[in-house]
């Protein structure tokens, strides 16, 4: 399994997060980290000797509400398949997630051999409506090619967002194929990490699986789920 993490601050929190995992997952897992220019020294020289854990060397300075964090996602994928690393399951995290329940080969392969999942939201152009942040995912490139092909849009928060091999390769290959929408979803001052992979998946006839909480610290979580966003000031030093 591979576990994609977007950092832009806090290097303590990563390794809070790093024994957590340990702790938590019961899967043979490497964790792939994009970082920016500031923190990639320190974080590397950190985690040198720890062999499941990869450094993106293409640093990525991401902003809040900005494609900047989709771009550092598709960076670590775009990674993983130039350097041929073999993966069942790529989940998409973010420096705030940590496990609450172990996570087991068995729940993976529940969570990916779903054929209807629950998770997946399909909607048509016109269901969409001017709620959230819709109005402005439709001025994306990415949006005119769903609407021009009869494709169903779909969204989801992104940490805790789950692909397995084959799905991911080929929202990668849409991605790297068509540079312009990939690019304009990059420059986009909206969370596009909230609709873009998902959408993809969904055109593509894919489905994708979700293990998270949502976007909120909420305490209230769910017995099926694995992860949760935690306010760095809730972890003492």
């Amino acid at each position: 399994m591979d576990i994609n993490i977007n950092i832009g601050y806090n290097i303590d929190f990563l390794f809070y997060q790093l024994e957590n995992f340990k702790k938590f997952i019961m899967v043979d897992y490497i964790i792939i980290i994009n970082t920016n220019k500031e923190l990639y020294s320190e974080i590397k020289e950190r985690t040198e000797n720890i062999e499941n854990i990869i450094i993106n060397p293409v640093c990525i300075e991401k902003k809040r509400f900005h494609g900047s964090i989709l771009e550092g996602i598709y960076e670590n994928i775009q990674f993983c398949f130039k350097n041929n690393i073999i993966f069942k399951d790529f989940i998409i995290l973010s420096n705030k997630n940590i496990f609450y329940r172990e996570l087991h080969p068995s729940d993976l392969d529940k969570l990916s051999a779903l054929k209807e999942n629950k998770n997946r939201i399909n909607l048509k152009f016109t269901e969409t409506g001017n709620q959230w942040w819709w109005p402005v995912f439709h001025k994306t490139l990415l949006s005119n090619y769903i609407r021009e092909n009869n494709l169903l849009f779909s969204a989801s928060a992104h940490e805790g967002l789950g692909f397995t091999y084959e799905t991911l390769k080929s929202i990668y290959n849409f991605l790297y194929r068509n540079n312009e929408i990939r690019n304009d979803l990059f420059k986009k001052n909206a969370c596009v990490e909230e609709f873009a992979l998902q959408t993809i998946c969904s055109g593509l006839g894919y489905d994708f699986f979700y293990i998270g909480n949502g976007t909120t610290y909420t305490k209230n979580l769910k017995k099926d789920k694995f992860v949760y966003k935690l306010n760095h000031n809730e972890v003492k030093s």
